[in-house]
């Protein structure tokens, strides 16, 4: 019964949104629907994409080309500098293939990508 009060709520949401009609999808593994309380008393959901923290919490692999500066940062041997490459690589040059387009940015080698492959999902 939940899930058709929140199938029932997506297709309401859609239908008066004015941007792209991914809200009437179904929900991806990761992603999340958080239902508010607006302060004029109506209720607000928003769908929207775990961080990279909150998925590996819960045994969810992580997508190459869904991952925030944030994201990459949370994972091991990616600080602030090789997570913003990341991130400017990506936005300049499209989506990432498969784990290995990651050494085209500078500070990923074998030995940065052998650490963090076990965290995404199988290419």
């Amino acid at each position: 019964m939940a899930e058709d009060v929140i199938i029932m709520t997506l297709f309401g949401v859609a239908a008066n949104h004015h941007g792209p009609h991914h809200d009437s999808l179904p929900l991806r593994s990761g992603e999340i629907i958080e239902v508010f309380e607006k302060k004029d008393k109506s209720i607000g959901i928003i769908r929207k994409e775990m961080s990279a923290e909150e998925k590996l919490l819960l045994g969810i692999p992580l997508e190459l080309n869904r991952m925030t500066q944030a994201d990459w940062e949370y994972l091991p041997g990616i600080g602030e500098g090789i997570a913003k490459k990341l991130v400017q690589y990506r936005q300049i040059n499209g989506d990432f293939a498969s784990l290995n387009d990651l050494k085209r940015v500078p500070g990923i080698g074998d030995a940065r990508l052998r650490q963090i492959e076990g965290f995404f999902h199988a290419q």
